[in-house]
């Protein structure tokens, strides 16, 4: 059995979530017998694949910050997936996004789809940085996938309310995470942290929920004067977050620490006082599993995925109640021995989660189409 992975999600950023799950698919299947695969990409900056046995793409990282180039080695990276495709040499195609150029090309051949997350469809009228409506597209694609791979039952759920899709037809495959394999980091990185902090992962725009989350921790913070605020990965701060951060009282609180690896992530949740994550939504919230496995106590919101990924090895809040969030912060943050049981649940919780068996369960689904 042979699968052809496409070159959408290792387009353009060097980093993103969707990238790295492919990824992991491909390294947990390199190796084994019962499953071949190609991966059709000439170009690309992606840190997941630089060192991947089985790409042998060209990286163009002096070029990567101009939109005209980009947009020139993703039309090249599509040709090259286009020509793939004719030849036929495969059995299942898994596309890596939701682009539709494949469809009149590939036949009879099948394909599965893997939706992470209606991020688009709740969001996009609110948020202009999430881009226009997305849902006919998505919907033919669905209409066409032999098999839909939904991250989560949550997303299961969205999926079928947004979309006119058969249940039977979705299958949920959780996601798992390789942070927490790291090696052991330099001093250098345990210099760059605070002593006592709370942990910001990721993006910061649009549903995150970051302004409510710098908002009500400010407050909280008032009474752990010591304690500051990490915020990991993503860009630097922007005009309007400094001014947040200033209009709180959080200029000497908040600290930025890029991520130019995934070994970074490991000490950066392991040495935090609880991370928190107050997003209006995720279709999974690999953050958490990351938590976890960093031994890392987590402070979620309610919506979405996150209770069904976080389970009871977590503390829950409405994102949108400030004094319930208030008041769950602070019980974390004063409570020692509370931090120490989730940790203890998150190690437990974290078993559910792997890449080896999201990879399993994958290949399951490409054994049924055949």
């Amino acid at each position: 059995m042979k699968i052809l992975y496409d070159h959408q999600a290792f387009n353009g950023l060097k980093f993103g979530g969707i990238s790295r799950y492919f990824h992991n698919l491909m390294e947990c299947y390199e190796g084994r017998k019962d499953i071949d695969f190609d991966l059709s990409l000439w170009f690309s900056n992606n840190y997941y694949i630089q060192h991947s046995n089985f790409s042998s793409h060209i990286k163009y990282e002096q070029f990567s910050s101009s939109k005209n180039v980009n947009r020139a080695f993703s039309l090249l990276n599509r040709m090259n997936s286009t020509r793939m495709i004719e030849k036929g040499d495969f059995d299942i195609f898994h596309p890596t996004f939701y682009h539709q150029y494949f469809l009149k090309k590939l036949g009879k051949k099948p394909f599965v789809l893997t939706f992470h997350d209606v991020t688009n469809e709740k969001f996009h009228k609110n948020y202009s940085e999430i881009g226009g409506d997305l849902s006919k597209l998505k919907q033919n694609l669905l209409n066409k996938a032999d098999i839909v791979i939904a991250v989560s039952q949550n997303t299961k759920n969205d999926i079928v309310e947004y979309f006119d899709v058969p249940e039977e037809k979705i299958k949920v495959i959780h996601l798992g995470t390789t942070i927490g394999n790291a090696p052991t980091v330099s001093d250098n990185m345990l210099d760059v942290l605070p002593k006592n902090y709370l942990l910001y992962i990721g993006n910061r725009d649009a549903f995150k929920n970051f302004e409510f989350f710098l908002k009500n921790s400010s407050q909280v913070l008032k009474k752990f004067p010591e304690i500051k605020i990490v915020c990991a990965g993503a860009g630097s701060f922007s005009k309007k977050e400094l001014h947040q951060i200033h209009s709180f009282g959080l200029t000497d609180k908040v600290i930025h620490i890029p991520v130019i690896n995934d070994d970074m992530f490991n000490p950066i949740y392991k040495n935090a006082l609880a991370f928190v994550f107050p997003s209006l939504y995720e279709g999974f919230g690999i953050p958490v599993i990351e938590a976890f496995t960093c031994g890392c106590p987590a402070l979620l919101s309610n919506q979405g995925s996150l209770p069904e990924v976080g389970g009871d090895a977590a503390l829950y809040f409405d994102p949108t109640d400030s004094e319930e969030f208030q008041n769950k912060l602070s019980k974390l943050l004063s409570d020692n021995q509370l931090r120490v049981e989730l940790i203890k649940k998150g190690n437990e919780r974290i078993k559910l989660f792997s890449c080896e068996k999201t990879a399993l369960e994958t290949l399951n689904v490409y054994q049924s189409l055949l």
